[in-house]
């Protein structure tokens, strides 16, 4: 037990494999879990605290392909202000759903999926995220959001100094977006 407390001590959460590789078994994971000692975050993974429902370290958790999206990366860039009921996580079409109370599954196209992903280093590790601008698209082009939050998280962009308008038409013209995006930015920057 003292091998895993000290590697927990130094990381946010260890894996089943890096504890059998500590000499510690699946059986004594769970009756540690079951004492209190420790915490089951996900299916193999194991933390000294519970599983918050901060975005980032549920995607850190997620193994599949998958990035930050949605209402969580608008929250990440300070976009909007709806309140997060759910961590959304972008996957792949053809790769299966994340089944996890408290994760919505948004689903794209392959080619999609690798366009304008980042990386974010956060206290649970590296994760993938959407880029601002494609953040930006997805909330112009999904129906999670009004019309009025919609305009918002565009003015908000457009404020942003790491907005990059030329990716966002070329973002556009890839996934073959509707011209009123494009009318919405051109009125909003003649607004303002």
């Amino acid at each position: 037990m003292e091998k895993i407390i000290t590697h927990l001590k130094h990381h946010p959460f260890i894996s089943s494999a890096q504890a059998r590789k500590l000499g510690v078994s699946a059986v004594e994971l769970k009756r540690w879990c079951d004492q209190g000692s420790i915490h089951r975050l996900s299916r193999g993974y194991y933390g000294l605290e519970t599983l918050s429902s901060m975005s980032p370290q549920v995607v850190a958790l997620i193994p599949q392909p998958s990035a930050m999206a949605g209402i969580s990366a608008l929250i990440y860039y300070g976009y909007t202000n709806v309140v997060e009921h759910e961590v959304w996580v972008l996957i792949p079409k053809g790769h299966p759903p994340v089944n996890r109370p408290g994760v919505y599954s948004m689903r794209q196209k392959e080619e999609n999926f690798k366009m304008g992903l980042a990386t974010v280093e956060t206290e649970w590790g590296t994760i993938k995220i959407t880029d601002r601008e494609k953040t930006v698209l997805d909330a112009l082009r999904g129906n999670f959001l009004d019309v009025e939050e919609k305009l918002r998280v565009l003015k908000r962009w457009i404020k942003d100094p790491k907005a990059d308008r030329g990716k966002l038409n070329q973002y556009m013209r890839k996934i073959k977006i509707k011209r009123e995006a494009n009318e919405w930015l051109m009125a909003i920057e003649a607004g303002t």
